[in-house]
């Protein structure tokens, strides 16, 4: 069953996600002199970064395992939003009909327009191996084993920049690195006794993306040697991740249909705003309004802008997202079972409307939420 609590951090993480992107690729305060929009854009920063380690985090909590189900589905997802980019920028001359671009609507997984979606493919594939090596290990070889992936991914990863191995965070290793220690998690933390501490958590992830972005600011001004802070195996924005994850993990939060409906969104909401076509028009819409002279005259004005523009990709994508769920609910009707991706569509009887009913949807023990 899904947990609202984590389908909430979903959420919060991808909404951190969106928010980033846009404020890196839809305005120019990274490219402007020093001032008070690149200061207040890396203080953003450094409570948005953490978004992508937090999903590879609950990833690695739950667990995965590798099935050619999970594979397909992800390429038909991947397929139909590059196929719905394609129209809309073909629509609008902005594209034309090529081989190159029918190569992007049908190996959307290898040729996909953001590194996260490559790179989660590959570690699709590792999780057997992955899993059946975790499987063995006591909490102390577990440790030794996760102390050691912490040495090469920080000191000769982030520490020494070593290109081949993990320099910023943006590969597989990383991404198995972070699964482990989701594992770690879930198999030798006590949690029972964190929860009586989860206001320590989320102040502790407040200072910690504070100090990034102080770290960040002074960075710009002074050479700070060994310092990236755009990593994400940096180790502030590693901690800070694990310490927001871990507070959610604390909340107690009853089953929500609302919460849990948006959380399956969340897929739809990154692949949406990273698309080589829809993303070019979100970030051009942003940049548009941002720098409206009434509006660029105060960054209060742009902050608000740019957050009201993040929460409206979110609508956008779970409009687009309704078809989708449509076609899986007329399926569940030819079973007579409610619909596992949006249960508001689909009731006890089979027939398809707009009312919540009492389905749970359960899932195998370990699975991924």
């Amino acid at each position: 069953m899904r947990q609202s609590n984590i389908e909430l951090l979903r959420i919060v993480s991808m909404f951190f996600i969106v928010l980033e992107h846009v404020l890196i690729m839809g305005t120019e305060f990274f490219s402007a002199p020093m001032g008070n929009q690149l200061y207040v854009a890396n203080t953003i920063i450094g409570f948005t970064y953490i978004g992508v380690n937090c999903f590879i985090l609950i990833t690695g909590y739950f667990g995965a395992d590798f099935s050619w189900k999970r594979l397909i589905n992800l390429y038909l997802v991947c397929c139909f939003y590059e196929l719905v980019g394609f129209v809309v920028a073909y629509y609008h001359g902005d594209v034309e009909c090529t081989t190159t671009a029918i190569g992007y609507i049908i190996f959307p997984l290898s040729r996909s327009n953001t590194w996260f979606i490559r790179c989660y493919v590959i570690l699709l594939f590792l999780l057997p191996i992955i899993n059946l090596g975790l499987e063995q290990l006591n909490k102390r070889n577990f440790l030794y084993v996760l102390l050691l992936l912490t040495l090469l991914n920080l000191y000769f990863g982030w520490f020494q920049k070593q290109e081949n191995y993990n320099a910023i965070g943006y590969n597989p290793s990383q991404m198995i690195y972070l699964y482990v220690i989701g594992q770690y998690l879930n198999r030798f933390v006590d949690w029972q006794s964190i929860k009586k501490r989860k206001f320590h958590l989320i102040i502790s992830w407040i200072l910690l993306s504070l100090l990034w972005g102080i770290i960040q600011n002074l960075s710009t001004n002074y050479h700070i040697p060994h310092w990236n802070g755009w990593a994400y195996n940096n180790p502030i924005v590693l901690s800070a991740s694990i310490i927001f994850f871990a507070y959610f993990l604390c909340l107690d939060i009853p089953y929500s249909k609302i919460i849990n409906s948006l959380g399956v969104a969340m897929l739809g909401v990154f692949l949406i705003h990273m698309n080589r076509y829809l993303g070019n028009y979100i970030y051009g819409f942003v940049n548009s309004i941002v720098y409206y002279p009434t509006i660029a005259q105060s960054i209060i004005y742009q902050i608000c802008i740019l957050i009201g523009v993040s929460v409206g990709v979110y609508f956008m994508s779970y409009i687009i997202e309704i078809p989708r769920w449509i076609i899986n609910d007329r399926d569940c009707q030819r079973r007579q079972r409610p619909s596992r991706w949006f249960p508001f569509f689909c009731g006890t009887d089979g027939k398809r409307f707009l009312q919540p009913h009492a389905y749970r949807p359960r899932r195998p023990q370990g699975a991924r939420p």
